[in-house]
């Protein structure tokens, strides 16, 4: 990996504060009593108060699960699938319930960070860290009534801090295998009138193959013949001006800078020795709030977007003499909105306005010759939307009724609406809720699709209707709490738009269809102990002509996860086990190619804090504690067992 980049961090500096700031800190000042989770607040109105089922990843969770991008937190969760093109900073998706990653809308505050210059128009997941994330918002099913063209699938909404309080340094550090050293500074607080919040973080490890070859072993084990690294800065910042109760200014923003060493293809002869790219992105907004009659009529203005920049470099090198390739992807989104939300006692309606525009510039070379990403357009949209809910509460029954529509006009593709209506009944003596939610999405093709060599200017968009019935139980006497779970989906996409690897095309589907149901349990016994446990269970197939059903691709039919945490006044002890089914993928380097059905893996990791005192925690982490080996996707390298050290300081 090249050093260009104008902070790096030295190995022995980083192992010496790991292991002799003990020296130079006071004795431990243990808690007085074990620590307790904050209850989770729900501020967008969006989202707050919404009858649909909400899971919510809490900041407790994220330092407990010591991951530094916001994609493995998501591994384990119930109807979540991750896949992941080699090392780390490669290529990854998320299929939340079947559906197509580019059918999940990534928001960070709020902020659309889809890139409209890539293939599926999706956010390249594997650049977000967990730097400065409070927590992280997941709702399943369509969500295009409020969300509009992207949300078929549903929404992951990463939440940012707020600084609060006094003025407050935070310094993580951390090193392990693969050469990996991690260095974060925070600076957090507030006044009067003023809250600012930010991170600074640097990243970098030797990372490991993208490219496998199967060995001839008797054991089938995969060779990883180059590793691939990378080196990643992330900046992030929330910053609040309240120069009265009624009004508000806020900045949110986050920069991302990576360079990481990349392959040609999966499988054999993939590997390259040379070929390096850069990642660049900026996602911004501004919103303007006013807060009027008691807090019952809010308007909210954002100005807001993104832009993101890719360039691959990849001249010829002695393995490859006859073959090089160079481009730049620009993408950017720009984005408008005005949200006006009024509450009354048992009704409350949440109106707005968007104006969104989508451009993608890209220009690619293979071995002298234009490519066929080359591509230099843009899309505009407008949408209006509306949502109204109510609530009706006595002593016995809490009900929320949810229904709305939106009106969007695309510039390509004329009108289109949407509807949804969700309903929640909860049985207040006996702490029991069902929820029901259905509603119709669509989605537009991205500019790739539509203009690319491989796109087609006359795909259709694609439309869906889904359904969600969920039944939650929460139990809880004396030291001992249990909840329980269990959701059934059902969503089924029309004109689906699919890569058909014999035309080289993309093309719009008849149909496809993706159902199952998700079970979770939690327990928590005491102030020590929690157990978590989640099963999916899940078919989604595509339907060709009336055809019979294809499984469609990177969809497990079978997984589940176990998580144990336990805690006492100064240490922590977490670990989680993950089992993943089969799942069909597409052999591409095969005459002709074909389909191939991956095995089952299952991967098993070890993190554990301890508090030192008030201003000091260390951490330690195993990931994939018995070194599975294993594919995501059909050629890709996957993480070997890696262990960090670390040490975090708040002052």
């Amino acid at each position: 990996m090249s050093n260009r980049h104008f902070f790096r961090l030295s190995k022995s500096f980083i192992w010496f504060l790991i292991f002799f700031s003990s020296y130079c800190i006071p004795r431990p000042l243990l808690f007085a009593e074990p620590i307790k989770l904050s209850p989770v607040v729900i501020t967008a109105p969006k989202i707050k108060d919404i009858p649909q089922k909400l899971r919510v990843i809490t900041q407790e969770e994220i330092e407990t699960r010591q991951e530094s991008n916001v994609i493995e937190l998501l591994r384990s969760e119930a109807g979540i699938h991750v896949v992941r093109t080699g090392s780390l900073q490669q290529n990854s998706s998320v299929f939340i319930q079947g559906a197509d990653p580019e059918h999940t809308l990534i928001l960070v505050d709020g902020i659309d960070a889809s890139d409209p210059s890539g293939p599926s128009g999706s956010f390249p997941f594997e650049f977000l860290t967990v730097d400065n994330i409070e927590r992280i918002e997941i709702i399943k099913g369509p969500q295009s009534t409020l969300y509009g063209s992207k949300a078929i699938g549903g929404v992951i909404n990463i939440i940012t801090k707020k600084g609060k309080g006094a003025s407050k340094n935070t310094i993580k550090l951390a090193a392990g295998t693969q050469d990996t050293y991690r260095f974060l500074h925070g600076l957090h607080g507030s006044t009067e009138k003023f809250s600012y919040s930010y991170t600074f973080s640097h990243q970098q490890a030797a990372g490991w193959g993208n490219a496998r070859v199967r060995g001839n072993d008797d054991r089938g084990k995969y060779k990883n013949p180059e590793s691939d690294g990378y080196e990643s800065q992330t900046l992030t910042g929330n910053f609040s001006y309240a120069p009265s109760e009624e009004l508000e200014a806020e900045l949110l923003i986050r920069v991302i800078d990576n360079i990481f060493d990349a392959d040609n293809h999966p499988g054999r002869e993939g590997d390259d020795l040379n070929r390096e790219e850069r990642y660049k992105a900026m996602m911004f907004q501004l919103n303007l709030k006013g807060y009027f009659l008691e807090r019952s009529l809010n308007h909210k203005l954002s100005l807001g977007g993104n832009r993101h920049n890719r360039r691959n470099n990849n001249p010829p090198d002695p393995d490859h003499p006859e073959e090089s390739e160079f481009s730049e992807f620009e993408g950017s989104i720009n984005k408008l909105e005005w949200q006006t939300e009024w509450k009354g006692k048992h009704h409350q309606v949440i109106m707005g306005y968007e104006h969104v525009t989508e451009q993608a510039d890209n220009q690619e070379t293979i071995n002298g010759q234009p490519g066929f990403l080359n591509l230099s357009e843009e899309a505009a949209r407008i949408g209006r939307y509306v949502d109204n809910r109510l609530l009706y509460e006595n002593d016995t029954i809490k009900t929320k009724v949810s229904f709305g529509g939106r009106l969007e006009t695309h510039d390509r593709f004329g009108k289109e609406t949407t509807r949804s209506a969700a309903l929640s009944l909860q049985h207040k003596p006996t702490f029991s809720t069902i929820r029901f939610s259905q509603g119709t999405g669509f989605r537009v093709p991205t500019l790739f699709g539509l203009f690319s060599m491989v796109g087609d200017p006359d795909l259709q968009p694609e439309k869906s209707v889904g359904k969600q019935f969920n039944f939650e139980q929460y139990f809880d006497h004396e030291n001992l709490s249990v909840l329980i779970n269990a959701t059934w989906f059902h969503n089924k996409v029309n004109e689906m738009i699919s890569f058909v690897p014999q035309k080289m095309k993309l093309e719009n589907l008849d149909e496809s269809l993706m159902e199952g149901h998700e079970l979770s349990l939690e327990i928590m016994l005491g102030d020590h102990w929690t157990f978590r446990y989640s099963n999916t269970i899940q078919r989604a197939v595509e339907i060709q002509d009336g055809s019979k059903d294809l499984p469609m691709l990177n969809r497990p039919d079978h997984k589940f996860a176990v998580d144990v945490d336990y805690r006492t006044r100064s240490w922590n002890f977490h670990t989680d086990y993950q089992f993943v089914g089969e799942r069909h993928d597409q052999d591409q380097y095969s005459l002709p190619s074909q389909r191939v059905v991956l095995p089952p893996y299952k991967i098993a990791n070890v993190t554990s804090k301890y508090q030192y005192n008030q201003q000091t925690r260390y951490t330690f982490s195993m990931k994939n504690v018995f070194n599975e080996d294993y594919e995501d996707l059909l050629g890709f390298g996957t993480p070997p067992r890696q262990i960090h050290l670390g040490i975090e300081l708040h002052l």
